[in-house]
C-alpha cells in the first residue's frame, strides 16, 4: 500500500503537467501556418547594428528599403529594392555621423527624399536622389542640415510634389517643446521659413515626437507625443491640423494622457484620398480613430489589438488595391498583422513570434495585393527582418522605372560605390529572391519547436519519476 499511494498521487500530477504543456503548445501554435513568409534576415551585416528601416513603394510598384548600419565612428544608410521582382544587393548610399530615426518618401517626379535626425536634440538632415540612379551613392545629394536641437521629425509629399516637413525642438531641460512646419516647392532645393504648429510647456523633462500626413485637398494632419525622460512619469498624445496648407494651425486636441507607467505612446496618422484620415496610438492597447470629413469630426476609439505595454513603434496602416485596410504592430514577443472590415478589426495574425523586441515595424502594399513588412530587433541579432504576404486583391503589374536622358548618358556605376558597397551574398546567407509565401511550418519554427521540446522534456521527466515510483 505504501508504494501504491505515491503512484496514485503522482500520476494525476504528471498528467496535469503534460496536459499543461500541450495547452501551451496549442495557444502558441495558433499562429503557426500563417500566410506570411518566414521572416528572413534582410540586412545581413552581422558585424554592425542594423535598425530604423524605412519601407517605400514607388509609382512603378517597386519596393524600396532603407536602413541604418551603425559603425564605431559613423553610420551608413543602406538601400535595397526589388526591381524586376528580385531583391538587389545592399548598397550603402549615404554616410552620416549618426542616425536616431530615419524617414522617407517618393515624389511624383521620381525623386526619393530621406530625412533623419542624429540624436535627441540633434541635427535634422536631408538628402535626395532620382529613382533611376539611387543605387549609386554618387547620385545622392550631400546631406543638408534643416534644423538643430530636434527631437522628432516627419516628411510627406502631396500629389503636386510639394514636400511637407514637421519637426519638434526642445529646450535644454526638455520642458518647452515647439513643433514647426516647413515646405519645399522646388523638390527639396530650398525650404520655407518655419511656421509654428504648436508650443507646449510640460512639468517634467520630456521629448516630443511628431508625424505629418497630407490629404487629397491639401489639408495637413499632425499627430504628436510627449513622453517624459523617466519612463511613464508623464505622457500625452494628440492631433492638430491645418486647412490652409500649413500657413495657420487649429487648436491641438489631446487624444490620451497619463502620469503613470507605461503611459500612452506611438501616435500615427494616415490619409487616403480627399477626406479619409486615420489615427492610431497605444494606451497601451492599440487603438484606432478615423474621420471621413478631413479631420473635422472623429469616431470614438476602437481597439485594434491588445499586445501589452511594450511600445515597439507606431501601428502601421496601408490599403490594398481592393480597399482593405491593414495594420501591423509589434511587442516584445512578436509582430502582428490584422485587417479592418470598416467597423472592427479582425483577429491578429502573427508574422514573427520570437522574443526579439521588434521595433520600427514598417508596412507597405505594393503591386496592389502584396503586403511587405520590415522591422528591426533589439534582443536578437540586431538585424532588419523582412516578410511578405499575398492578399485577395487585384494585381497591379510592376513597371520599369524610366531613365532620364541625363542619367542614361552618365557613366555606369562602378562595382564599389564611393562609400563602399557590401555584397550580402555570402555562405550561409538567405537569398531573398527565393522567399516564398509560407504554406507549411518550417522544420525549425520559433513558436512550435521550443514548445515541442518542452513537452518532450516534461514527458521524459515524468517517465523517470514513474519508473522510480514503480521500483
Amino acid at each position: 500500500m505504501s508504494n501504491g499511494r505515491p503512484r496514485r498521487l503522482l500520476r494525476p500530477w504528471v498528467i496535469a503537467v503534460v496536459l499543461s504543456a500541450f495547452a501551451v503548445v496549442q495557444v502558441r501554435a495558433q499562429n503557426v501556418g500563417s500566410d506570411w513568409s518566414v521572416p528572413v534576415n534582410f540586412s545581413q551585416r552581422l558585424d554592425t547594428f542594423s535598425d530604423v528601416p524605412v519601407l517605400l513603394c514607388d509609382q512603378y510598384q517597386t519596393v524600396h528599403v532603407f536602413w541604418a548600419e551603425r559603425e564605431d565612428d559613423q553610420t551608413l544608410i543602406y538601400h535595397r529594392d526589388n526591381v524586376g521582382g528580385s531583391w538587389s544587393n545592399a548598397n550603402d548610399v549615404l554616410v552620416t555621423r549618426s542616425v536616431l530615426e530615419l524617414y522617407g518618401a517618393v515624389a511624383p517626379n521620381d525623386t526619393v527624399h530621406l530625412i533623419w535626425f542624429t540624436a535627441t536634440r540633434g541635427e535634422l538632415l536631408y538628402s535626395q536622389a532620382m529613382l533611376a540612379s539611387m543605387r549609386d551613392a554618387k547620385h545622392w545629394a550631400e546631406p543638408m542640415e534643416l534644423a538643430s536641437e530636434v527631437d522628432g521629425a516627419s516628411l510627406t509629399i502631396d500629389k503636386a510634389g510639394v514636400l511637407h516637413l514637421v519637426y519638434s525642438t526642445s529646450d535644454a531641460n526638455g520642458l518647452n517643446h515647439v513643433a514647426s512646419y516647413i515646405r519645399s516647392v522646388d523638390n527639396g532645393l530650398s525650404w520655407s521659413t518655419p511656421i509654428e504648429v504648436m508650443n507646449m510647456t510640460v512639468p517634467v523633462g520630456s521629448a516630443m515626437g511628431v508625424m505629418v500626413g497630407v490629404d487629397g485637398k491639401g489639408r495637413l494632419h499632425v499627430v504628436w507625443q510627449i513622453r517624459a525622460y523617466t519612463y511613464g512619469e508623464y505622457s500625452r498624445v494628440g492631433y492638430i491640423r491645418s486647412t490652409d496648407e500649413g500657413n495657420t494651425w487649429g487648436n491641438a486636441m489631446t487624444l490620451a494622457s497619463s502620469e503613470t507607467p507605461p503611459g500612452v505612446a506611438a501616435p500615427a496618422v494616415y490619409t487616403f484620398d480627399d477626406d479619409e484620415i486615420h489615427l492610431t496610438y497605444d494606451l497601451p492597447e492599440r487603438v484606432h480613430r478615423w474621420s471621413t470629413d478631413g479631420g473635422a469630426t472623429w469616431s470614438q476609439p476602437i481597439t485594434i489589438m491588445q499586445l501589452g505595454a511594450a511600445f515597439g513603434g507606431v501601428n502601421q496602416l496601408a490599403k490594398d488595391s481592393a480597399g482593405t485596410l491593414h495594420v501591423v504592430s509589434a511587442v516584445s514577443d512578436g509582430v502582428y498583422q490584422a485587417a479592418w472590415n470598416g467597423s472592427t478589426w479582425g483577429a491578429p495574425e502573427a508574422i514573427d513570434r520570437r522574443y526579439y523586441d521588434a521595433h520600427h515595424q514598417q508596412l507597405v502594399v505594393c503591386q496592389g495585393n502584396q503586403l511587405h513588412v520590415v522591422y528591426d530587433d533589439r534582443r536578437g541579432e540586431h538585424e532588419i527582418w523582412y516578410s511578405t504576404k499575398l492578399v485577395n486583391a487585384p494585381l497591379i503589374p510592376q513597371r520599369a522605372v524610366p531613365v532620364p536622358q541625363a542619367v542614361a548618358a552618365s557613366p555606369a556605376p562602378e562595382a564599389t560605390l564611393a562609400t563602399g558597397s557590401v555584397e550580402v551574398s555570402r555562405p550561409g546567407s538567405v537569398d531573398l529572391q527565393t522567399v516564398q509565401v509560407r504554406t507549411a511550418p518550417a522544420l525549425w519554427n520559433p513558436v512550435l519547436t521550443p514548445a515541442l521540446l518542452v513537452i518532450g522534456f516534461v514527458i521524459g521527466v515524468a517517465a523517470i519519476l514513474l519508473r522510480r515510483v514503480v521500483r
